[in-house]
């Protein structure tokens, strides 16, 4: 519940390049701490659900904030949804064969590691592209 609510707090006090950092550095010590720390799972978990929740918003809304028009706004949403749900239906059955073929978490931890530093840039990215259209 907490994400929602605090990428507009962010956003307003500290601008988007900075809100998606924060985001981006949630996930990043989610997946860290579950490779460094797994002991300490529900901090992880609570890191990831607001990293996962404050991510939705920050990106719908650098999808509002640069589309030039409602059709642009909805074909960027779709597309960016589409791709979203082909990771997230393609990502789990990677993951369990990451893990049927190490045997442990490791190795599986550390793919979901690289997508998100990729996920982490691209919103940076999005984030820097939104305050250059701000002015």
């Amino acid at each position: 519940m907490v994400g929602p609510f605090l990428v507009p707090l962010l956003l307003r006090h500290t601008g988007p390049v900075v809100t998606a950092v924060v985001i981006a550095g949630c996930w990043l010590a989610m997946i860290l701490g579950m490779l460094l720390a797994p002991d300490l799972f529900w901090l992880w978990a609570a890191l990831g659900a607001v990293a996962h929740a404050s991510g939705f918003v920050v990106i719908f809304t650098a999808v509002v904030q640069t589309s030039r028009s409602d059709a642009e706004a909805a074909t960027m949403s779709a597309v960016i949804q589409g791709c979203g749900y082909l990771v997230a239906t393609i990502g789990a059955p990677l993951v369990g064969a990451l893990y049927e073929a190490s045997g442990a978490w490791t190795v599986p931890l550390l793919a979901v590691l690289a997508i998100t530093v990729v996920y982490a840039l691209a919103l940076i990215g999005a984030m820097l592209l939104v305050r250059s259209r701000r002015g």
